[in-house]
């Protein structure tokens, strides 16, 4: 059921190698949530500016060998790793000089209140040497949707990781924890 769901939102190539173009011409970076090698090189042959591993990955060593060779910047996603785990894929990964940005969250969805741990960006900050950021999975219709990234960022993420859906009532995937649009604009603002 899942699969099919998937295969329903999936970006043909096509529509990929649009949104890569319309993202370059305003000037942002775009990062593709890759996972095996397959995604990682048609990511990379598509343009992207970066990859963000997401943390089912965080033990691929194909993925980690493609990723050796490229000087990409790596959004690397820590949830649920052990400190072991982070440190060994970093000793693979940083053999390039490129950017790396640890990001700390919780995967379940929608992320409790006792379960945010924020402490850890600062303490991830301290032990890496490296910029951390913060995937907010908290409860989209949550009094605290707005506030938890702000709270992020004044424990020194520098990068926000906020899920985005046209409408949250109709209950697609990922809408526990995503904002509708006015609210996301709220967000920025």
């Amino acid at each position: 059921e899942k699969f099919s769901l998937f295969q329903q939102l999936e970006f043909s190539n096509k529509q990929w190698k649009e949104i890569i173009r319309y993202t370059k011409n305003k000037k942002l970076r775009i990062f593709a949530d890759v996972f095996g090698l397959q995604s990682v090189k048609l990511a990379d042959k598509l343009g992207v500016t970066g990859f963000k591993i997401h943390s089912s990955e965080i033990n691929n060593p194909s993925l980690l060998k493609f990723l050796a060779l490229n000087d990409k910047p790596i959004l690397l996603s820590t949830a649920g790793s052990f400190l072991y785990e982070i440190d060994e894929v970093l000793k693979i990964v940083q053999k390039k000089n490129r950017e790396i940005i640890l990001m700390h969250g919780f995967q379940g969805y929608p992320t409790q209140i006792s379960d945010l741990n924020l402490i850890k960006i600062p303490e991830l900050k301290k032990r890496y040497k490296l910029d951390v950021g913060l995937m907010d999975h908290i409860g989209g219709n949550s009094e605290l949707a707005l506030t938890i990234p702000l709270l992020g960022i004044s424990l020194g993420s520098s990068v926000i990781e906020k899920h985005i859906t046209l409408d949250r009532s109709k209950k697609g995937t990922d809408h526990y924890s995503s904002l509708n649009p006015d609210e996301f604009k709220t967000l920025i603002n």
